[in-house]
């Protein structure tokens, strides 16, 4: 007879592999902290490890422009209308549907009791569709490697902080072509092909009867061989965690971004770029002292985004093992 534990993992691995998986969020998209997302944001202690496997589907509308020249930069701001639509109606435009999943190794590891290192290696399944035309696209991203560094205390120790760097290396695939020969545009490739850092600091407060973790961190992307840039990105993230008991902790984020335009040579991509923010409802199971299933939603509730976007329901997922 199976024991539930084997049971119960089953169950976990067929959850996480089951959840939308049409297409991924590049580190230009994605919201949220992995740090706290893997083990709560608590510090490693020296030799200890965690290794997860970790499945985040985002989606979105925008309208790509046929004559840039025609239009002028603008924005929108929608509050709290997660489900709506917005509708292209701007003369030499159309809209178009992105639907990224990218399915990730993360490993973390602490090289001492204030120090850790954390890698991670996408792949991503991609789908740009507009009106009855989609391309589909998969393989590698771009890893990342990160440190994270406890930075010491506050208010008798009531608050921890932490600093982090990290580095994304441009060594996904970036040359993807369709049926004509032609290189697919720069968001159905897999990776970016172009370097980039990010720096950040976290601060956590676990002596409060209700703990929470805060974080900022600011990015800088670099260009690739077709001179396209991603904006840079400020992203900060608010997260709560409460115990029901020692099997299910009950999780509260709030995830925001700020993204700069898109570029490509001098021009400038006037459907990219702006502010969106999430509420992000989640829940872990532990399922045994080692083992652990997280599932979360991201559900943007403010967007003020430049030109015509429209941020969709996120979902992620990931199964974590520490030892």
């Amino acid at each position: 007879m199976r024991s539930a534990f084997s049971i119960r993992v089953d169950f976990a691995v067929l959850l996480l592999i089951t959840l939308p998986t049409l297409a991924l969020p590049c580190s230009i998209c994605r919201c949220g902290d992995p740090a706290f997302f893997v083990n709560s944001a608590r510090s490693l202690s020296r030799g200890q490890s965690a290794f997860t496997i970790d499945n985040f589907y985002t989606r979105k509308n925008s309208g790509a422009a046929l004559d840039e020249a025609e239009r002028e930069h603008e924005g929108r701001v929608n509050f709290y209308r997660p489900l709506s639509v917005q509708t292209v109606q701007h003369e030499g435009h159309y809209e178009e549907s992105q639907r990224h999943n990218s399915l990730q190794l993360i490993f973390n590891y602490g090289l001492s009791n204030r120090l850790q290192i954390m890698a991670a290696m996408p792949y991503s399944f991609n789908r740009i569709s507009s009106g009855d035309e989609s391309v589909n696209t998969n393989g590698f991203g771009d890893p990342e490697l990160t440190l994270i560094a406890g930075a010491g205390s506050l208010f008798g120790n009531r608050v921890r902080l932490a600093l982090n760097g990290g580095v994304r290396l441009p060594l996904g695939s970036t040359d993807e072509k369709n049926i004509a020969g032609e290189a697919l545009d720069q968001h159905a490739q897999s990776g970016t092909g172009a370097w980039a850092g990010t720096l950040g600091v976290q601060a956590s407060f676990g002596s409060t009867a209700l703990p929470l973790f805060l974080s900022t961190s600011y990015q800088v992307n670099g260009s690739n061989d077709q001179d396209f840039r991603y904006g840079n990105v400020w992203r900060f993230n608010l997260a709560a965690q409460r115990s029901l008991g020692s099997a299910i902790d009950l999780i509260g984020e709030i995830n925001g971004r700020y993204a700069r335009l898109d570029r490509t040579g001098g021009l400038r991509d006037v459907d990219s770029g702006g502010t969106v923010v999430y509420l992000s409802p989640g829940v872990r199971f532990n399922l045994t002292t080692s083992f652990s299933l997280r599932v979360q939603s991201q559900v943007p509730v403010v967007e003020n985004l430049y030109g015509a976007q429209n941020e969709k329901t996120n979902f992620r997922a990931g199964l974590i093992w520490t030892m």
